[in-house]
């Protein structure tokens, strides 16, 4: 069976990969393209799945474009392919089909009309925030999907959002919930610039997230809805308002996180990170935070370059308020601004190297610790004002060399019977 649609002109089968090619007239800056594109996108969900093509040019669109189940909408390249939200339209660029009735109600299967198996590729979603008062980039509640090749920018709300249900459980294939982002980039949208709540078990690549004006990343949990992801290959903020970084409030394996100039915030249980880069921190906020909830991280290489703060409080290069953590290769440069190094408090957590250089401000510290059963087992302190300043706590153990000089001390603070702490001076 055979049949053919708009000013295109393609013939499909019928059960086969269906694929319409948006005509380029529309990419022209102007012409609102949004019935057109939509009704491409109608026509391939009706032929049971496939692409909807969009070539060079610049097309605007009146209202959101709806994406169901099983469509792919695909672009020459985020560089040259772009769908712009027209002026006034107040609304997002893309979203998929139900968002509204779905988000926050913990759906999950396909049999809850939980759109699955789409794409979107290689072009770019502007949401036109110049003229526009509200409206996310891309907007997702669904699973099994892929993303890729995509740069979102200036909406008015956030730039990438994705969410999900936190339950679990597969009926069939359609319930599968493997979803796979990457190669993307979120530019100066006005809320959180890659926003994810699901679905879980997400394996996601590059991500770069710049000029935003919330947080660059955060990856977040709920009763219904869980952004936990399998693995986060590399992903890079900066420049993001307040400093706002990374906030991972999920279960979430890092290969390599990066913040420039903003702070990474760790608010949830058992993360691991293979590399943690943070440049050019502290001028807002504390560079690296684990809070309370963050047990069991992991992180084996921590590096921190520190900036003068903005004001007159003092910062932290690296802040652990948690329990049971293990730390490897820990280096911190202060660069002779007022903030601390390391300040490790809560309990049990381990620290097998630090260096820490250059926090050497008035009252400053290279290391910080308190609390119980905390373990700093080697590292090298350099030009601090104090190299180790110790809060009596009990069972600690902390051993490091320091270089300091005749106004600077090594410990402050005087161990309990239980700990065993060396500051060889």
């Amino acid at each position: 069976m055979t049949f053919s649609i708009g000013d295109a002109g393609h013939t499909v089968e019928h059960n086969r990969l269906a694929q319409f090619t948006v005509a380029s007239s529309f990419g022209n800056d102007s012409t609102d393209s949004y019935t057109h594109i939509q009704a491409k996108i109608d026509a391939v969900a009706a032929a049971g799945g496939g692409e909807v093509l969009l070539p060079e040019g610049i097309f605007v669109v009146s209202q959101a474009l709806v994406l169901p189940s099983r469509v792919a909408l695909r672009g020459a390249g985020f560089a040259v392919t772009e769908i712009k939200l027209a002026a006034g339209a107040n609304d997002d660029v893309i979203r998929t089909v139900g968002f509204s009735s779905l988000t926050n109600t913990d759906a999950w299967f396909s049999s809850e009309n939980v759109p699955y198996g789409f794409a979107i590729r290689d072009l770019q979603v502007n949401g036109n925030k110049a003229n526009n008062t509200s409206g996310g980039g891309i907007r997702i509640y669904g699973k099994g999907y892929t993303v890729h090749g995509v740069l979102v920018r200036d909406a008015s709300g956030a730039g990438y959002y994705s969410e999900c249900g936190a339950k679990t459980g597969q009926s069939d294939w359609t319930d599968l919930p493997e979803t796979y982002i990457g190669d993307v980039r979120c530019r100066n949208n006005d809320g959180i610039g890659f926003h994810f709540r699901g679905p879980h078990n997400a394996q996601v690549g590059n991500i770069s997230s710049a000029f935003n004006g919330d947080w660059g990343a955060s990856f977040e949990v709920s009763a219904n809805y869980d952004g936990n992801c399998d693995q986060v290959a590399v992903l890079h903020t900066y420049a993001n308002g307040g400093d706002k970084g990374t906030y991972v409030g999920t279960v979430v394996h890092f290969d390599r996180l990066i913040g420039d100039g903003d702070n990474i915030q760790i608010d949830a249980t058992k993360c691991t990170i293979s590399q943690l880069k943070i440049l050019n921190a502290g001028s807002r906020r504390d560079a690296l935070h684990l809070t309370a909830n963050a047990d069991l991280t992991q992180i084996d290489q921590i590096d921190i370059t520190m900036r003068p703060p903005v004001d007159a409080a003092s910062r932290t290069a690296m802040l652990v308020e948690c329990a049971r953590s293990q730390f490897g290769q820990v280096r911190l440069s202060g660069n002779s601004h007022t903030n601390d190094g390391l300040v490790l408090s809560g309990t049990s957590n381990q620290v097998a190297s630090v260096l820490a250089i250059e926090f050497n401000a008035a009252s400053m510290a290279g290391v910080r610790v308190s609390g119980t059963r905390q373990r700093v087992t080697s590292g090298f302190i350099t030009n601090c004002t104090t190299a180790v300043a110790y809060t009596p706590g009990s069972k600690n153990t902390i051993q490091v060399d320091a270089f300091v000089t005749a106004a600077q001390v090594g410990l402050t603070g005087t161990p309990a019977a239980t700990d065993n702490i060396t500051v060889r001076t």
